[in-house]
């Protein structure tokens, strides 16, 4: 008698286990999809990988992508595969004759370089500022 009731126990401990399992996975199914619907967060988007247009990147030189300024973490051809920061503090390239106090000036862009000057064309918005011996890209649009 024992030795079925102590069976009879186990089976019953071992149905109520996979009954909080089963529970549990569904929960979490539907607390993820719950989650997933809501925020559709993805990632912070600091670096994203994008496609080189014609012309390809060159590592480390701003380029207009889209309604962006980015910049590419390495040389890429057309066709490529690339990951580019979006933001963040990066050195350059400064405009000749631009003498930026690095006090944080807007930083605009134009002709592959970073200007204090507002350009009349192009991009003209501010796409940074001039601060730390270098410009604080900020992510913003620039269409």
């Amino acid at each position: 008698m024992t030795s079925l009731l102590k069976l009879l126990i186990d089976a019953a401990s071992l149905a109520q286990h996979s009954l909080k399992k089963i529970y549990l996975t569904k929960a979490s199914q539907f607390c993820g999809a719950f989650y997933w619907k809501k925020f559709m967060h993805i990632a912070p988007g600091n670096k994203i990988t994008i496609i080189t247009p014609a012309g390809g990147f060159k590592k480390d030189v701003p380029v207009k992508y889209g309604s962006l300024i980015v910049v590419p973490v390495k040389n890429a051809t057309e066709g490529q595969e690339v990951t580019a920061h979006r933001n963040g503090l990066f050195s350059g390239p400064i405009k000749a004759g631009d003498n930026p106090a690095f006090i944080g000036e807007p930083a605009y862009f134009a002709d592959g370089a970073f200007t204090k000057t507002k350009p009349e064309t192009g991009v003209t918005v501010a796409v940074g500022a001039f601060i730390d011996e270098g410009v604080l890209l900020t992510g913003v649009l620039v269409e």
